[in-house]
């Protein structure tokens, strides 16, 4: 009997302690999530609603050409597709938090040759591990 009374003492401690330790929503810095490559799902884009991104790990229907966001700590880098062509360019980005989300992005990139830095600013309506839904401001 007493082992019985142990063995539930340290599954419930168990249970316990696996408890605390996962995430919830309002205790993740959802900035960390941001930190990866982002592919545009032009697929479920909605006009002037939101603008989908998702990991690139996303199983995406067969194309080559996508805008992509890679985000680190310190920079962007921006995929730009012109004439069906894709380039690469480095930039910088800010956020506004609100506590721990992540409430506004804006990214500033340079393409070549041109004089005014491109200044991309959006919404964030979700960022997740697994996606990053924007509104265009």
């Amino acid at each position: 009997m007493h082992y019985l009374k142990s063995l539930f003492v340290i599954v419930a401690l168990i249970g316990l302690f696996s408890s605390c330790t996962k995430d919830t929503p309002q205790d993740t810095d959802e900035l960390n999530y941001l930190y990866q490559t982002w592919k545009h799902s032009s697929e479920e884009d909605v006009a002037n609603e939101r603008t989908v991104y998702r990991n690139a790990g996303y199983a995406y229907p067969n194309t080559d050409l996508r805008q992509t966001f890679t985000f680190s700590e310190s920079d962007v880098q921006v995929s730009v597709i012109k004439n069906n062509k894709l380039t690469t360019y480095k930039g910088l980005y800010t956020v506004v938090m609100d506590g721990n989300s992540v409430k506004e992005i804006t990214i500033n990139y340079t393409e070549t040759g041109q004089r005014v830095p491109t200044v991309l600013r959006y919404q964030v309506l979700i960022l997740a591990n697994d996606a990053l839904i924007l509104k265009q401001l």
